[in-house]
């Protein structure tokens, strides 16, 4: 190629090689995956809050602005308690997958709630657990990409979560509007079950992603640091065994 000649396929590859580093590594994989899967439900929060607060729960043009209120307040506390709590002691792909799960029921809580302030509580403790699901799951892929895979890693994450957003967005109204009235009771709202139905996705995300890791729980948990250090004293040794042959010869 050209000095100075841009190479428009060079983004596409690094998207690639993360996306292959994300197949082979089961614990980076489990991870995104259900980062992705959150966002999917996640999105049918934000896509049908609106008509919830003010159709279903008649709380007028006011009722979504408690709720995206409630909602962000909640991810500041979840932040904010993980970093005075500190996260030495705990997996943090267990703790991400416990979060998500955590987050799934408390929206689908706030989706049968029947006032606003009930919703508004649930989708308190729902952003608490999304903001904790958040730090969890970065820390995670932090710690399990190497530096040079970091960038194409984290590429393909974006593209992966952007995407699964996005469809989830511009599906909800009409996932909404196949259930409405389809359902009996409370369940007669094609909004509410909309909700719920994306509520039980980010859970499903949760249990799945732990379900992954159960042939881990039997194993002694080594932290990522000591790890790391041991490699690089093994990597270290090797080398200077490998100058003393040199040198001998």
């Amino acid at each position: 190629m050209a000095r100075g000649r841009l190479d428009w396929k060079l983004p596409f590859r690094d998207v690639m090689d993360g996306i292959r580093f994300i197949l082979r590594e089961r614990s980076v994989r489990s991870v995104i995956v259900g980062i992705a899967t959150a966002l999917f439900g996640a999105g049918i929060f934000f896509a049908l809050g609106q008509p919830f607060s003010s159709s279903v729960l008649n709380a007028g043009s006011s009722g979504f602005g408690i709720l995206i209120t409630a909602l962000g307040s909640g991810v500041g506390l979840g932040m904010i308690g993980l970093s005075a709590m500190g996260m030495s002691d705990f997996r943090r792909d267990v703790a991400f997958s416990l979060s998500l799960v955590a987050t799934g029921l408390t929206i689908t809580a706030a989706a049968l709630s029947r006032t606003i302030a009930g919703a508004a509580f649930w989708a308190l403790l729902a952003g608490a657990g999304a903001g904790s699901s958040y730090v969890m799951g970065f820390t995670h892929l932090h710690e399990q990409v190497t530096d040079e895979l970091r960038g194409r890693t984290f590429a393909a994450l974006y593209t992966l979560t952007r995407t699964a957003l996005l469809i989830s967005i511009t599906a909800a109204a009409f996932v909404a509007a196949i259930l409405d009235g389809k359902l009996p009771g409370i369940f007669s709202s094609g909004i509410r079950s909309a909700l719920v139905l994306g509520g039980v996705v980010v859970a499903f995300a949760g249990a799945i992603t732990l379900w992954n890791m159960r042939k881990t729980f039997s194993r002694p948990h080594i932290p990522e640091e000591a790890l790391r250090t041991f490699e690089d004293a093994s990597d270290t040794f090797t080398e200077i065994r490998g100058r003393r042959r040199k040198e001998r010869e």
